[in-house]
């Protein structure tokens, strides 16, 4: 199973590698930039392809044999030589080739372009090109990288609701509460108790907009007695040091839910707007953990390896 989940995690990297130098490549060629190589891979390559890279726009580039003559009556016009070499001059205005690769490490890949590490002579390398297009060239594989997550995790939840006889989607909005419940009853500690028909807008400091976010906060902060801010009847009010249920996981005190939430339909708008916000909530979980984790509320036992986290 080790071996299993080391593989499973090469090829995760490797995925999520190939859609970061994607998005460079997308917007290299769409800023008309001479790209190299695109690389799926790292090391020897097992496969190369090559395709010719042409502007259209430039009359330098164009294949007309016309073009090659001033007149009818006179010699052709050669590219010059010297000593059997093309020279600079003649090569930044030829048509570029971009190799497309696949090589034996699957261990991500990687695009080469002209002028990325040095000045170049052709007027489409990467250099060359205007500040504004070089920065939206280089933040596009994080944002691939970001809109990966999403789409991941539309999947996710579109698969999840489909799963649920009613095809809907847990929401903020509480519907009734579990027996045993207290975080609804009112006591000297709990002051100003949830309500059925409360939609949770904020759990301390924390916006929420789905059950999802908001089973978490609650998990994550309701070892103590929290304050929500609410909409009731219309009205955003804060109800303060509400408490919850507690569990206790290797010596780990958390907070537990004691309602259920209303749910709302399973459209496309309502899977993107939870797959939105449950993959921003799954980088606040990692955060979260990482400032536990120094602040010693987890121990070194809860700590995983890459292999772990895949």
């Amino acid at each position: 199973m080790s071996i299993l989940y080391l593989l499973l995690t090469l090829v995760l990297l490797s995925i999520m590698v190939v859609i970061h130098e994607l998005g460079h490549f997308l917007f290299a060629k769409l800023f008309r930039v001479t790209v190299l190589e695109l690389s799926v891979g790292m090391g020897p390559a097992i496969y190369t392809t090559k395709k010719k890279k042409t502007d259209n726009n430039d009359p330098e580039n164009d294949l007309d044999v016309a073009n090659k003559f001033n007149r009818d009556d006179e010699e052709p016009q050669l590219d010059p030589v010297v000593d059997g070499e093309k020279t600079e001059e003649n090569e930044a205005c030829e048509p570029q080739k971009t190799a497309f690769s696949i090589r034996a490490l699957p261990i991500g890949g990687y695009v080469s372009m002209a002028g990325e590490d040095e000045a170049s002579t052709d007027k489409n390398a990467f250099c060359n090109k205007p500040v504004w297009q070089r920065f939206i060239i280089t933040v596009a594989g994080a944002v691939m990288n970001i809109l990966l997550g999403i789409a991941c995790m539309f999947t996710l939840v579109g698969v999840e609701s489909a799963k649920h006889p009613n095809h809907i989607l847990a929401s903020n909005t509480i519907a009734q509460f579990t027996e045993n419940s207290i975080s609804n009853v009112a006591s000297d500690t709990n002051k100003n108790p949830l309500m059925v028909g409360d939609t949770v807008v904020m759990v301390e400091n924390v916006p929420v907009h789905t059950g999802n976010e908001l089973i978490y906060e609650i998990f994550h902060s309701g070892n103590k007695p929290i304050d929500l801010t609410v909409i009731r009847n219309g009205e955003k009010i804060v109800l303060e040091d509400v408490v919850f249920p507690t569990e206790e996981q290797a010596g780990v005190v958390t907070g537990s839910y004691d309602f259920i939430m209303l749910g709302e339909k399973a459209t496309f708008g309502t899977i993107m707007k939870h797959a939105v916000f449950r993959s921003f909530s799954s980088v606040k979980v990692i955060v979260d953990s990482l400032v536990d984790l120094v602040g010693g509320k987890y121990g070194a036992e809860a700590v995983s390896g890459p292999i772990g986290m895949a």
